[in-house]
C-alpha cells in the first residue's frame, strides 16, 4: 500500500517538475525574444529588462507557476520519501543513517546551489552584450532546475530515514502566536 501511493507520488513530482521545466523554458524563451533580442542594437541594462517585463505580464505569470510547480514537486518527493519510508526494507538503522547522510548532502547542495548561482547573478547583472544576457538566462535555469532537482531527491531521503523514527506533530503555544512543533526520534 505504501509503496504504491509512494511510486503515485514520486511520478507525479516527475511530471510536475517536467512541466515546470517546460514552463521556464518557454517563458525564457520569450523573455529572450520580446526583451532581449528585440532590443539588439541597444545593450539592455536592468531598468529596461524590468520595463519589459511589465509589459509582458504573461512571462511574469508563467515564471511564477513554474517556480510554484518546483516548489510543489519538492514537496511531492518528499511525500514519496514518506510513505516509502514506511516498508519494511527501510527498518535497517544503517540504511537509514546512509539516507539521511545522502539526503541531508544533496538538500544542502541544491540550496546552496541554487542561492549562490542567484546571488552571483543579481550581483553581477549588468552586462557589456547581449551574449552575457543570454548567459546569464541559461545559467539561471540551469541553476533554478538542478537546485530543485537536488533539493528534491533530498527531501525524499530525508524523509524516507525519518519515517522510521518516531515521528510527532503537535501544536505549540508561543508568546507571541502559535506554531507547530516537528519532533523527530532518529533511531
Amino acid at each position: 500500500m505504501h509503496s504504491q501511493r509512494g511510486r503515485t507520488l514520486l511520478a507525479s513530482s516527475g511530471l510536475l517538475f517536467s512541466a515546470s521545466l517546460a514552463l521556464q523554458i518557454v517563458a525564457n524563451e520569450l523573455f529572450r525574444r520580446d526583451c532581449i533580442t528585440a532590443k539588439a542594437p541597444d545593450i539592455p541594462n536592468r531598468a529596461s529588462l524590468s520595463q519589459c517585463l511589465t509589459d509582458h505580464p504573461g512571462v511574469v505569470g508563467m515564471g511564477f507557476a513554474a517556480s510554484l510547480g518546483s516548489l510543489a514537486s519538492i514537496g511531492l518527493a518528499a511525500g514519496a520519501g514518506w510513505e516509502f519510508g514506511a516498508s519494511p526494507a527501510h527498518a535497517n538503522s544503517r540504511r537509514r543513517r546512509v539516507l539521511r547522510a545522502i539526503g541531508s548532502t544533496l538538500l544542502g547542495l541544491g540550496v546552496g546551489g541554487y542561492a549562490s548561482v542567484r546571488i552571483g547573478l543579481t550581483a553581477g547583472w549588468e552586462c557589456a552584450n547581449i551574449e552575457c544576457h543570454e548567459r546569464q538566462r541559461e545559467a539561471d535555469l540551469v541553476a533554478r532546475n538542478a537546485g530543485a532537482l537536488l533539493a528534491a531527491s533530498g527531501g525524499g531521503l530525508l524523509t524516507a530515514a525519518a519515517r522510521g523514527g518516531r515521528v510527532k506533530v503537535q501544536p505549540m503555544r508561543l508568546a507571541s502566536g502559535a506554531g507547530i512543533n516537528l519532533t523527530v526520534r532518529l533511531p
